[in-house]
Formats: structure tokens, C-alpha cells, sequence
């Protein structure tokens, strides 16, 4: 038994010599002819749409059927970005891309000991397995992912890898980066997160599916505590930070995603290809016309509707809203407005309101 121990130990050793001569001698010119890497696509994702009050229309799923709203590092959450380097990599801006000592710690309680499987990952290494579907159960390919991060570490800065590590991660389900989990999740912006939020989300990385904000088990309430209590050693002068510890963890499950305005939002997105979408869309008016439009459809007999279609027009002083109304058969579950109609009128329903001078017309359908 010891014989195999000190040939396991003998080993390590090797291999951490063979890995210093690489980082000392070698890796420049390796990295060199690697090349500059593309360290992530913000266009490969998901796309939001937003009333002109910031209220989400829609979050559209990315090419390859996942979550994944690209959000620059400044615009998420202080507390996210904190929570996330405490759990994941404390020493972040002070390695190069690879830490020595957890990758020893990790290599000998895996291999020479036997026992339970440790990460020794850092927040670089990580990234570079997500960026390059990398397998790093095995030594080749703990030793592709460490070239990979040093890669990154060469031509890339911290607050850059950061961005891209935050954006790429996993947050369970098919929902991958900081922007798409807290919309999904909390319905709102990752940098609005209190701070029980921003923890919560902080540990889901590690262990995805059974990590996310929505579960109740031991095993995820073990994590969030483990987190809150190197929270509360770190920054312990801070008193308002720390109650907010104590506020409750409220998270919603993927299916209340709001699907809102169907037809508006596809015409939105046919013509716009940012990750984040502002629109002029007001949430007051489409819930008012929406109620007006439904109403008419249902007291109104369907002979006398001819298979027509609902128009909306609203007329407010200096601007002229010229909105089309999707479908008007009485079973109809979704109303939007996309576009102006100019087909003869037949009826008129009038909608009041303090700003808006609105009829509501019925046409023929061409």
C-alpha cells in the first residue's frame, strides 16, 4: 500500500515539475501560435424585448434552443459579481488564469488518495471548458482546459473573462448567463438583484440542476448557507448589506416567462438584432385596447362580424398610433397591433381615455 502511494506521490511530483517547465519555458510561444481566441459571441443568444416602460414582451429562446441574454459586466449586480468570486475563485485577479495549489489539492485527493472528487477549476478554467466543450475529467484534458485558460489570460484582461465566465455559465435547465437567469428567475435585470438574490443565483454553477434558485432541498440550502456565512466574514461592516440577508428568497419557474404581444414582438425582432430591445410600446394602452377589442368580439354576433379583422386607431396630440389588431375571432386568446390598416370601416366601438381619442373598427378581410 505504501509502495503504490509513494508511486502516486512520485508521480504528482513529475507532473507538477513537467507543468512548471511548460508555464516557465514553453507557454508563450505555445499561446503565441494558438492565436487570439474568440472568447465568446454576444450575437449567438437570446434576444429581450421591452415596453417603454422596461416591462419584458418576450425573451426569445438563442440559436441552439437555450437562454443566454449577453449583459455587459457593468450591468450586473455588485453583489452577483462578489457572491460569484467568493464561491467560485477568490483569488481571481491574483492567479494567472491557473491556481497551482488547488489543482495539487484536487489532483491528490482525486488520484492519490482515492477519495471524493474536489474542483481545483479556476473562474479562467472554467470558462475556457464552457467556451471549448472541453472534458476535464481526465489528465489531457485538465491539461487542454489549462492551456485553454492561460490562452484566455494572454490576450484577454480579468474584467473580460469575467464577462464572458458570467455570460456562458450555467444556471440550470437550458438557461445559461447572469441576464437570461435573473429575468428568468427573479423578472428583472441582473443588475437589480437584492442581494439573497444575487447569492442564490452565485452557487447554481457547481451544480446546476440541483442548485437553482427554484429548489428547496438540503443539498441547495447547504450552498446558499455556505455562502452567506463567507458573505458575512468578508464584508461584516457592512450593516445594510448584511440585513438584507434575512429578506426572503422569492423565485418564479421558467413557465411565467411573459409572452406578451406575439405579433408587435415578432415584427421587433424580424428587424432588430440587439440582445436588449426598447420599444415605444405602451403596457397601459395594449392591456386597455386589448380589454376594448375583446369586448367588442364578444357582443358582437359573429353574422355581423363577416370574418373580419379589429383595428385600433389612437390619435394623441403631436402623434399618430396606427395599430392593427391580431386576430379578432371571438376563441382568441392573444391581441396585438403591428401595422396600419387601411381597409374599409364598417362599425365603430369608441374606447375613452384621459389621452387618447380611440375608435375601434371593424373591416372586411381581403
Amino acid at each position: 500500500m505504501r509502495q503504490v502511494l509513494r508511486k502516486r506521490i512520485l508521480w504528482v511530483l513529475l507532473g507538477l515539475v513537467g507543468l512548471g517547465a511548460l508555464l516557465h519555458f514553453g507557454t508563450v510561444g505555445i499561446l503565441e501560435g494558438l492565436g487570439k481566441p474568440l472568447l465568446a459571441n454576444p450575437s449567438a443568444g437570446s434576444q429581450a424585448v421591452f415596453d417603454r416602460r422596461g416591462g419584458l414582451l418576450r425573451l426569445s429562446l438563442a440559436p441552439d434552443e437555450k437562454f443566454r441574454l449577453w449583459t455587459p459586466l457593468s450591468e450586473i449586480s455588485p453583489d452577483l459579481i462578489r457572491g460569484t468570486l467568493l464561491y467560485e475563485d477568490k483569488s481571481f485577479f491574483s492567479h494567472p488564469g491557473v491556481d497551482l495549489l488547488a489543482l495539487v489539492r484536487a489532483f491528490v485527493r482525486t488520484y492519490v488518495l482515492r477519495g471524493n472528487r474536489i474542483g481545483g477549476s479556476t473562474i479562467t478554467m472554467q470558462l475556457a471548458r464552457l467556451r471549448f466543450a472541453l472534458t476535464s475529467r481526465t489528465p489531457i484534458g485538465k491539461l487542454k482546459q489549462i492551456l485553454r485558460a492561460l490562452q484566455f489570460e494572454f490576450y484577454f484582461s480579468k474584467e473580460q473573462i469575467l464577462e464572458a465566465y458570467l455570460n456562458l455559465a450555467p444556471y440550470g435547465e437550458n438557461i445559461e448567463g447572469i441576464g437570461a437567469a435573473s429575468r428568468i428567475y427573479f423578472g428583472k435585470s441582473a443588475k437589480n438583484l437584492s442581494l439573497q438574490e444575487a447569492l442564490a443565483l452565485a452557487v447554481v454553477p457547481q451544480n446546476p440542476n440541483r442548485r437553482k434558485p427554484t429548489a428547496s432541498s438540503a443539498h441547495v440550502t447547504q450552498a446558499r448557507q455556505r455562502l452567506v456565512s463567507s458573505w458575512a466574514e468578508s464584508y461584516s461592516s457592512d450593516e445594510l448589506k448584511r440585513a438584507e440577508l434575512a429578506y426572503p428568497l422569492v423565485a418564479s419557474p421558467r413557465r411565467e416567462l411573459p409572452f406578451r404581444a406575439p405579433h408587435f414582438v415578432e415584427q421587433v425582432l424580424l428587424n432588430k438584432a440587439e440582445a436588449q430591445i426598447q420599444t415605444s410600446l405602451d403596457p397601459e394602452l395594449q392591456e386597455m385596447a386589448e380589454r376594448g377589442v375583446r369586448s367588442f368580439i364578444q357582443n358582437t354576433p359573429c353574422s355581423s362580424r363577416l370574418r373580419g379583422e379589429a383595428s385600433l386607431r389612437c390619435l394623441a396630440p403631436k402623434t399618430v398610433y396606427r395599430l392593427l389588431c391580431l386576430p379578432s375571432k371571438p376563441q382568441a386568446k392573444r391581441l396585438t397591433f403591428i401595422r396600419t390598416c387601411t381597409a374599409p370601416l364598417l362599425t365603430e366601438y369608441s374606447i375613452p381615455t384621459a389621452n387618447f381619442s380611440a375608435s375601434l373598427s371593424l373591416i372586411r378581410q381581403r
